[in-house]
């Protein structure tokens, strides 16, 4: 039989070391997540657990600065992790390594929306200052504001936090500072669409346009919707105004927009219950957005344009 040469094992370690400490880094992301824990207070009980100022700790010291926040991994995952990113085969964990790990995953989607943040806060600008861009961010609608597990002057600080630790030299923010800097605010979000969401809602900068495969989606949903309405409503009663008495009826804050729970119920009541990911699409291709005279600054779709376009116009 043959022996695999010391080549193909070494190999074989270094992957089996790898793919352990990308799980671990999965593991933390998620519970960075979960309990809403900032990079900034992650970055500063590492600095204070470093206590020989060396930039590594060794696997006791890191489990504690990781439970310090709120963290935790089995002892196989820390060593996983010590495995990879030992950059000097001291036994210890290189912390520059381990946050590059940690709060620099990159996404090919998220860069680009990202990208065009950056265009419409920069106006075109090669650089900006920090209030420049914080002015451009609304913290009222970060998802730990809007369930009530942080203030958005919490968020906000947070994320002035970020800009100061990314930023250059001269105290300047460019394309190349804002970008590691939202990697790093959304390293804790899950997925691609939730990060998006959460850009859109802040920064008011849509990922897209509208696909044609979603405009299609949005025509087919319009007609569908229009005959289950005409089906639904009483003989002799107008589309016009049964529409708008639905509208009406679900419009809890009587702003004469709804939100997206309430524009969901709307569609039931019509008759067209939708999957989650066509639901938001039509509420997003129905402009939701905060509204004034609503008692919150939760999105929202304007009924009327919306029961115009579903009725054709039709008088209410």
């Amino acid at each position: 039989c043959s022996v695999p040469s010391m080549a193909s094992s070494a190999t074989d370690i270094a992957f089996s070391a790898e793919a352990g400490a990308q799980r671990a880094l999965q593991k933390l992301r998620a519970q960075l997540f979960e309990k809403s824990i900032d990079a900034s207070r992650v970055r500063f009980a590492f600095a204070d657990a470093d206590i020989s100022g060396d930039g590594a700790l060794d696997l006791e010291e890191l489990d504690e600065a990781l439970r310090y926040v709120g963290l935790f991994l089995g002892m196989h995952e820390l060593r996983a992790l010590q495995r990879a990113l030992d950059t000097d085969d001291s036994g210890r964990v290189n912390l520059h390594e381990f946050m590059s790990g940690l709060f620099g995953s990159e996404s090919e989607r998220r860069d680009k929306h990202i990208a065009k943040v950056w265009a419409a806060v920069s106006g075109g600008a090669s650089a900006i200052g920090p209030r420049e861009f914080l002015a451009a961010f609304d913290p009222a609608r970060h998802i730990d504001v809007v369930a009530g597990r942080k203030s958005a002057d919490d968020v906000a600080g947070a994320l002035a936090e970020e800009l100061a630790v990314c930023a250059r030299d001269d105290d300047r923010l460019d394309e190349a500072v804002v970008t590691r800097c939202l990697r790093q605010w959304g390293v804790g979000l899950p997925s691609d669409d939730l990060f998006s969401k959460q850009l859109e809602d802040c920064f008011g900068v849509a990922e897209a346009e509208l696909s044609r495969d979603d405009a299609t989606k949005l025509d087919t949903n319009m007609r569908l919707l229009r005959a289950k309405a005409l089906e639904k409503k009483a003989s002799g009663q107008a589309l016009g105004f049964w529409v708008a008495g639905v509208c009406r009826h679900f419009d809890g804050a009587e702003c004469g927009g709804l939100t997206i729970m309430e524009f969901r119920r709307v569609l039931e009541r019509l008759g067209l219950p939708l999957p989650v990911e066509q639901l938001h699409m039509m509420f997003g291709a129905f402009g939701g957005s905060e509204m004034p005279g609503a008692p919150d600054r939760e999105p929202r779709v304007a009924w009327k344009p919306f029961a115009d376009a579903l009725t054709e116009g039709q008088d209410y």
